[in-house]
């Protein structure tokens, strides 16, 4: 799965589908969702391309809608479009180049790495000795889980609040990994949340960012079980654990009065197995500004698929403004379902979900605006409902 986790190799595919693939020459993968490729015939090189896009229709009531703006409001959203082309030139050098369209029809670089792999890792802990690799670009910063995960893979339609409030995202750096049995590693030097958004020499945020994530297997020996936040049916029981953390310096041309000094602690818990999987994540903020200031937020989530293909699940997001003075915490609640029409993959899916916003959002830490689903409002609670087509290949 590119910079993220891998993509789940064991759901809905047999092994005579899995050695079909590996002569063919050109084709569609879905034994590991790679979608649309072309291979040489000895294997050694490989492209592999997909994209998907994520169509939403969004209801939402305001108690207390801001001045001259209606209490209820209704429209569609192309929350995102992400094109991919990764693969590989002989089994030790990879790459990705990945490409995202925004809400607002912009069009950007997301990702764009090579990497060497020293060892392979086969995502089954039991059956290796060892693996590690380094990649170079811009890739995913591993720290958090949740924004580790493709958008394709979450559990809700949507990111949570406090990975919209919090989240490296993507970042221009060095990232390296080691895998062993039940346990694996990632350390990173990059620009942090700066990421793409800004270049040298004018750019103002960008940041050294060094960062270091781990996860355990608690319970378990399949990675597999962890390469998206959905829970399929026919996977095993396990447990995961997983600490990360971040420090990030500001550079010589931040603007006065930004922090010179901030970091990031995250840890979270998952557990998955046949059908279902919850995951509740902490973390903790802090920024040097005459004395440390601190913001937090959790998030703790679940789904359980009542019979196939249908699934429901509920989310609840906290983002606490800790000692910024003026702000509120951030509540809200989800509760939703989903349909998988295809048994391997992820990536196509309906769902339909309603929440609740318990707090004027205008008060948060957290910014309103149409992908996350919250409009502007000063005071007063707000109730939404999305639906969404999410579909590729």
């Amino acid at each position: 799965m590119a910079s993220e986790p891998p993509a789940d190799t064991t759901d809905g595919t047999d092994a005579a589908e899995q050695e079909q693939v590996k002569h063919d020459i050109a084709g569609f993968d879905k034994a590991n969702l790679n979608g649309f490729f072309v291979q040489s015939r000895n294997e050694e090189f490989r492209l592999n391309i997909g994209a998907y896009t994520q169509f939403r229709y969004n209801l939402v009531w305001r108690e207390i809608p801001p001045a001259g703006d209606p209490k209820f409001d209704s429209g569609f959203v192309a929350a995102r479009t992400r094109f991919f082309f990764e693969g590989k030139m002989t089994d030790h050098i990879e790459y990705q180049l990945r490409f995202n369209i925004d809400d607002t029809g912009t069009f950007a670089l997301y990702i764009a790495y090579a990497g060497y792999n020293f060892k392979n890792y086969h995502h089954r802990s039991a059956n290796n000795h060892g693996a590690w690799n380094l990649r170079v670009g811009r890739q995913f910063i591993a720290l958090t889980r949740e924004d580790w995960m493709f958008p394709q893979d979450l559990l809700t339609t949507e990111f949570s609040a406090v990975d919209q409030a919090f989240a490296v995202g993507t970042s221009d750096g060095l990232q390296a990994f080691y895998g062993r049995d039940l346990g694996r590693i990632w350390f990173a030097l990059s620009n942090g949340s700066a990421g793409g958004k800004e270049d040298f020499p004018n750019n103002t945020t960008s940041q050294g960012f060094l960062s270091a994530r781990g996860e355990v297997q608690l319970l378990g020996d399949d990675w597999n079980v962890f390469n998206d936040l959905v829970g399929r049916k026919g996977r095993p029981l396990g447990v995961l654990l997983g600490v990360g953390s971040g420090y990030a310096v500001t550079g010589p041309n931040a603007v006065a009065f930004t922090p010179r000094h901030s970091g990031q602690v995250t840890v979270d818990l998952t557990v998955g197995g046949d059908g279902f999987q919850a995951m509740a994540y902490g973390m903790w903020n802090w920024e040097a500004v005459g004395g440390v200031r601190s913001t937090w937020g959790f998030v703790a989530q679940g789904g359980y698929f009542i019979l196939e293909p249908w699934q429901v699940y509920a989310q609840y997001s906290l983002v606490h403004p800790g000692q910024i003075d003026g702000l509120i915490p951030f509540n809200a609640l989800t509760l939703g379902t989903s349909a998988f029409p295809f048994t391997w993959t992820n990536r196509i899916k309906l769902s339909l979900e309603g929440a609740l916003l318990f707090n004027p959002i205008n008060s948060t830490l957290v910014n309103p605006n149409p992908v996350i689903g919250w409009l502007p409002a000063d005071a007063g609670k707000q109730y939404s409902i999305r639906a969404q087509l999410q579909f590729g290949f």
